[in-house]
């Protein structure tokens, strides 16, 4: 049978059926007063078989029919509403176009039950293909706007299972990209290199209140900086370049700190060479010529500091400590035996300005007698004589005198820090 004929006949049994349906209506107004047999009464699991036996009924009808069921014809509406927003309006018609070839075999098989109430059930099945049928035929638009209506409580759904998808594609995207464009294990710096990267950091801060030997300490952090990120290495030679800082690149700093290096370990320096000498002798020295250590301040503080760390060195390894400390050490010793040295001698010093003041005072006596002696026509000679005397212990005296100065003068220098 072709597929024509076979619709035809589907057809004629719809149309057999709404006979029987319509003469039943017309039995039951003739008949209104007199009383049909008392069903029993349907329980709700009944009902919602009878519902689901109707609804599968649909479905297959719609099926036979080309068409999708209900609940994925409406979903599939939904989702074609949300495209046509974004897609070209007719990729999406052909996307949801629909066969209206349908087939109604289903239908037989509900018109032979006896069952009033199942009758009654197809009767609304009925009345419901034809208002699908009506909204069928009407404008394109009319038809539009009635299933928009219909599918409102599922497009809100719908919307937003589809948002929930394009923010999760947005976010794969946006992952990919910044692994692929930004991302870079070679960027991400370790912790050590972090520390690495501060530590260079904070000696550019100082940089201007070191002394030279704290300056070359950035030659043993060479390591650092060769284990540094390449964006760390440009960072790190930005910092130094700038004037508040260092005022010139890591790279050129260290060249000049190199050559620093050369130039202060040159050990043909004389002040270095005699402090080195005397250091290495030390065993062979007694008291006395220990403390002589504590003369040697002036030339070690004319060294630079490469050579100073060096006769540091030299020191522990013959005295066990280094030069500062040796120097702390017998200055407190010398400071003591000098001030003792000082009180003895100042007590001379007074003595000697006491001398010196009688000596003086005589010297104006024999002065006065000489004088009146020559006014008198007297003998001055032995005068003349007691005055050359008296001359001659003031100048002792007075030479004295400047000598224990001399000599207190020597011991305070010996002792000021």
């Amino acid at each position: 049978m072709k597929r024509s004929q076979r619709k035809k006949q589907n057809y004629d049994e719809i149309d057999d059926f709404a006979k029987a349906l319509l003469e039943k209506k017309t039995e039951m107004a003739i008949y209104k007063d007199v009383e049909e047999p008392k069903q029993a009464p349907v329980s709700e699991l009944d009902r919602l078989k009878k519902e689901e036996t109707m609804s599968s009924a649909l479905d297959m009808l719609r099926k036979e029919r080309g068409q999708k069921p209900i609940q994925e014809e409406e979903l599939a509406y939904s989702l074609k509403e949300e495209l046509d927003r974004t897609l070209d309006s007719k990729l999406t018609d052909n996307l949801f176009k629909k066969d209206e070839d349908a087939s109604l075999k289903t239908v037989k098989g509900i018109l032979n039950s006896s069952s009033p109430i199942e009758k009654k059930e197809v009767h609304s099945f009925k009345e419901e293909e034809k208002k699908e049928e009506s909204i069928e035929k009407e404008p394109p638009e009319k038809k539009k706007k009635t299933k928009k209506t219909k599918k409102t409580s599922h497009l809100s759904k719908t919307t937003k299972i589809i948002i929930g998808l394009v923010l999760l594609c947005i976010c794969l995207m946006g992952g990919y990209a910044y692994k692929i464009y930004i991302y870079d294990p070679n960027n991400v710096a370790t912790e050590e290199q972090l520390k690495a990267y501060d530590r260079l950091i904070a000696y550019a801060d100082e940089y201007d209140m070191m002394s030279d030997s704290e300056k070359l300490e950035l030659l043993d952090m060479q390591e650092d900086y060769d284990g540094l990120l390449d964006k760390q290495k440009d960072e790190i030679n930005a910092y130094f370049k700038d004037s508040d800082h260092v005022g010139k690149t890591y790279t050129r700093l260290i060249t000049e700190l190199k050559q620093l290096k050369t130039d202060l370990e040159d050990e043909s320096n004389e002040g270095y060479q005699s402090l080195k000498a005397y250091l290495e002798a030390w065993e062979t020295y007694s008291e006395d010529q220990k403390l002589s250590v504590v003369n040697y301040k002036t030339t070690y503080d004319e060294l630079n500091s490469v050579l100073q760390k060096k006769v540091d060195d030299i020191a522990r390894t013959y005295c066990t400590k280094s030069y500062t400390s040796l120097y702390s050490e017998y200055f407190e010793i010398l400071k003591q035996r000098n001030e003792a040295q000082i009180a003895s001698l100042q007590e001379e010093l007074d003595q000697q300005n006491a001398d010196l003041k009688e000596l003086q005072t005589y010297a104006q006596s024999l002065q006065d007698d000489l004088t009146y002696a020559k006014n008198n026509n007297l003998d001055t000679a032995d005068i003349e004589v007691q005055i050359r005397t008296n001359n001659d212990l003031i100048s002792q005296t007075q030479q004295r005198i400047n000598e224990i100065q001399s000599q207190i003068d020597a011991l305070k220098a010996q002792i000021q820090q």
